[in-house]
C-alpha cells in the first residue's frame, strides 16, 4: 500500500492542505479521490509524480506516465 496525497485546489489556484488516500496503486487512489470531489479540482500525487488531475465536469484528466 501506498500514501498518496490529493490536494484541493482553490477558486484561487492555490494548493490547499492534502487529503492522504492510502492505495494499492494509481487507479484505486484515482478511485478514492473521486469519492471525495466535490466542486474544487484535485490533484492526486505519488511523492513528487503527478498521478492525476481530477475536476468535477470531468471524468479525470490523468498526468503522462
Amino acid at each position: 500500500m501506498r500514501d498518496y496525497r490529493a490536494y484541493p485546489i482553490g477558486n484561487d489556484g492555490h494548493v490547499l492542505p492534502p487529503t492522504v488516500i492510502t492505495a494499492e496503486d494509481d487507479r484505486a487512489a484515482i478511485a478514492q479521490t473521486k469519492a471525495i470531489l466535490n466542486e474544487k479540482p484535485i490533484e492526486v500525487w505519488d511523492r513528487s509524480r503527478l498521478v492525476a488531475r481530477l475536476e468535477k465536469s470531468s471524468q479525470s484528466c490523468e498526468a503522462d506516465s
